[in-house]
């Protein structure tokens, strides 16, 4: 059996060109007291309905956090954004960075009593590669171009080029292994769950609530701790953080901005380390296919007079990191040097004296209502282009469908939104500035970004990848399809006596494998 997976930090070596994994725990930070098994964790969260097949959904958000709860997958990632074993015990990567040997934990189960073999992984790839299967992250794999099984516990993928982000990938949800036998019985796993992950999937009810319980044959002896979790959906923020407080709910989710200082001062309510970090960014975005955003001297004007630290300070209560380079973070190892400073209006006012906009000109700021804090930033926004002569009109929508179905439609003039669950830079950056990538908005074209979207990608050297990622976050940040805001906070609150859980960047809620309720 595998040592437990507590998907917090282990040690790596890096030897001969080969990456090796050496499963040597480090102490849990909920070492203060001894887990106690069983109970059931109630958990309330904004989930509005989606498919469970790992291999056809968005696999975003709840979706997302269900299946890798449900699944597992070859490798995975620790609360430090490590990738480490899960399925597979090590792995060898050949020099040229083409060939993957995944060496499998034996004696691992499915939920249906069946023993998971190489096969098994063979066949999920090639329904996660099958175009017919309709896979929405199939382009993510689509270098894997042959899939061995030279006996029952190697797989060996190779690849047709080199790609940076394979690793990576191969833990997302969409990366899952499922038994052939659900797919053949029910279609497809949309509601039906073939997995071997530490948790079973019981139902999905009508109201979107959806029961997990305790899978006996996991395959991490003694996890996990919990007999079963229900997720409850509370679509109002107020309601959810006001269940936790009261005892209602054992923990919540999509805890953001002024919500997280609230629930801080609650003395039975805790805030997970790690105070909400995420791979989430937020932005002014425009879209550049129409004036008057066409003009690259009115979107440098506006990215000028922007104050970032206010907007992030008085929007989120003082509860998010303001960008003041590129999408990334400060925190990440990728992030470009600081650019801004402040709001610097005197350069904006010449920018905009510059451009085919010098009167100013008159546009309308799409926000999304439930976000209460993209609401406070429009209206300081709105304040602070008025100086340029810019007269903005915020239009508050309630309807998400309605509101995003505008921007992806391109049908609008401006928004404020984050993008978020983000790892590698290129997860940031690909499809949000790439020509026609799912998440470029803006309609933004440049090959010259396209080009290092692409270098990025192929390059494996970190030293030589962060040179290319800042050559194109300056690119972006120069021309300004969106200007980049803050790196949004979002946590998770619980009560006191849930232990052993903590806050992962990817917002996902793997840490609730090794959670357990002490009461």
């Amino acid at each position: 059996m595998a040592t437990p997976r507590t998907k917090q930090k282990y040690l790596y070596t890096l030897a001969a060109g080969l990456l090796a994994v050496a499963l040597q725990l480090m102490p849990v930070a909920s070492a203060q007291s001894t887990p106690v098994p069983g109970g059931q964790l109630k958990v309330g969260w904004n989930y509005s309905g989606g498919t469970l097949d790992p291999h056809k959904g968005i696999v975003h958000g709840p979706d997302y956090w269900i299946i890798k709860l449900v699944y597992s997958t070859l490798v995975d990632l620790d609360a430090d954004l490590n990738v480490v074993p899960e399925l597979a015990s090590s792995w060898e990567i050949s020099d040229d960075g083409l060939v993957y040997t995944f060496h499998l934990v034996q004696g691992v189960k499915f939920q249906n009593g069946r023993e998971l073999t190489s096969a098994d992984v063979r066949y999920s790839f090639e329904r996660l590669l099958n175009p017919e299967t309709g896979a929405s992250r199939r382009a993510n794999y689509s270098d894997i171009s042959a899939i061995d099984t030279p006996d029952d516990y190697t797989v060996v993928l190779t690849l047709a080029r080199p790609n940076a982000v394979m690793l990576t990938q191969l833990t997302q949800a969409a990366a899952s292994i499922v038994a052939h036998e659900g797919v053949e019985e029910f279609g497809d796993l949309s509601q039906h769950a073939a997995g071997s992950g530490p948790f079973i999937l019981r139902g999905v009810q009508a109201d979107n609530s959806i029961l997990i319980e305790k899978n006996p044959d996991y395959f991490v002896d003694g996890l996990p701790y919990l007999d079963s979790i229900v997720f409850t959906t509370v679509a109002d923020n107020q309601a959810r953080n006001t269940a936790v407080r009261t005892g209602d709910l054992d923990l919540i989710t999509h805890v953001t901005d002024n919500y997280i200082s609230l629930l801080r001062q609650d003395p039975n309510v805790v805030i997970p380390e790690g105070d909400g970090s995420s791979g989430q960014w937020f932005s002014f975005i425009m879209n550049v296919r129409q004036a008057p955003f066409d003009d690259l001297k009115v979107r440098q004007a506006i990215s000028y007079a922007l104050d970032r630290e206010l907007l992030a300070r008085v929007s989120l209560d003082d509860e998010g990191f303001p960008l003041l380079g590129g999408s990334l973070a400060e925190w990440h190892w990728a992030a470009l040097a600081p650019v801004f400073s402040g709001s610097n209006m005197q350069r904006a006012k010449e920018l905009m004296a510059e451009s085919g906009y010098a009167g100013g000109f008159s546009f309308t700021l799409r926000v999304w209502s439930p976000q209460q804090f993209a609401v406070r930033a429009a209206q300081i926004i709105q304040a602070s282009l008025a100086e340029l002569n810019i007269k903005v009109t915020i239009d508050q929508q309630g309807d998400w469908a309605t509101y995003w179905g505008a921007v992806t439609g391109g049908t609008y003039d401006a928004t404020l939104q984050g993008f978020g669950g983000n790892i590698d830079p290129h997860d940031y950056l690909f499809e949000a500035f790439r020509e026609g990538g799912g998440r470029n908005v803006m309609g933004y074209v440049n090959p010259v970004v396209d080009q290092l979207l692409a270098d990025g990608l192929r390059v494996t050297d970190r030293g030589e990848r962060k040179a290319i990622y800042d050559e194109l976050q300056s690119i972006l940040v120069e021309e300004a399809p969106q200007v980049f805001i803050w790196n949004q906070k979002q946590s998770e609150a619980h009560q006191a006596y849930v232990k052993g859980f903590y806050h992962h960047m990817t917002l996902d809620l793997s840490a609730l494998i090794t959670t357990w309720v002490e009461k």
